[in-house]
């Protein structure tokens, strides 16, 4: 049972994106309508969950721009975070609802997996090559994510408490991963803020990465084509004879259609 349908140029970004079901489910287990239906419903999961991430940043962001009292660095430290993780989301919403996406991504497994008289040694090098040197942007850039996301998370473990004195009481504030709305006092109930967040930077990370990984290996289709055609008009002279010699064709005309 295939739960990937065959294509080397966008593999990496197809298992990434399935495991936080960024990737369109229309196009997982083919062969298998009862796991697709699966995957369907915990893509809409994991996109309803994100919603709810990006919603309590922007709640809390909307809360420090009404607090008199609150410096500004708290509003760029929010700020940082609900902004990328806003984008990602319209960009899901995007790829969720329009379907010229899909239709790309079907574009892309059709014209790998077709059998072109074209396709020989040479050209599947090429593509090889450009695949090859996506594959290592796609995992630097993957593994620059792992490390802010983890500096994130032991960030507040680091930070010095601060100690705020009001009358006779005195409260300890500290520091959390990210600037986000809970409906309880987080400083009250730190440990459960904190695996709270952790969730969240944990999913909006791996959100973010996926999302941009896709993305990325759809920009870089129309290159690898670019450079199949470029070898081609070098070589137009062998392969008109490839394909005369191939199908029996005699006429220019006729090998051109």
């Amino acid at each position: 049972m295939a739960i990937y349908p065959k294509c080397r140029l966008i593999q990496i970004s197809m298992i990434c994106s399935s495991l936080v079901g960024t990737f369109p489910w229309q196009f997982m287990f083919q062969d298998n309508k009862t796991f697709k239906n699966m995957y369907a419903l915990f893509s809409k999961l994991m996109l309803g969950y994100f919603t709810l991430v990006v919603f309590t940043e922007q709640l809390e962001l909307l809360i420090l721009f009404t607090d008199a009292d609150v410096m500004t660095n708290a509003i760029f430290t929010n700020l940082s975070v609900t902004f990328l993780y806003t984008i990602t989301l319209a960009k899901q919403l995007i790829m969720m609802l329009n379907s010229s996406f899909r239709v790309i991504i079907k574009q892309i497994i059709e014209t790998e997996n077709c059998n072109s008289p074209i396709e020989d040694d040479e050209v599947i090098k090429i593509e090889l090559k450009i695949v090859r040197r996506s594959d290592k942007i796609v995992k630097y850039y993957g593994s620059l994510l792992v490390v802010l996301s983890m500096l994130y998370l032991v960030k507040p473990m680091l930070m010095t408490p601060i100690i705020v004195s009001i009358g006779n009481t005195t409260t300890v504030m500290r520091y959390l991963p990210i600037s986000s709305w809970l409906p309880f006092d987080k400083q009250e109930h730190y440990p459960y803020a904190y695996i709270w967040q952790v969730l969240n930077v944990l999913q909006g990370a791996t959100y973010v990465t996926s999302t941009d990984i896709l993305m990325f290996n759809l920009i870089v289709f129309p290159a690898v084509q670019l450079r199949k055609l470029q070898h081609l008009l070098k070589n137009f002279a062998h392969y008109k004879e490839k394909v005369k010699t191939l199908y029996n064709i005699a006429d220019d005309e006729q090998v051109a259609k």
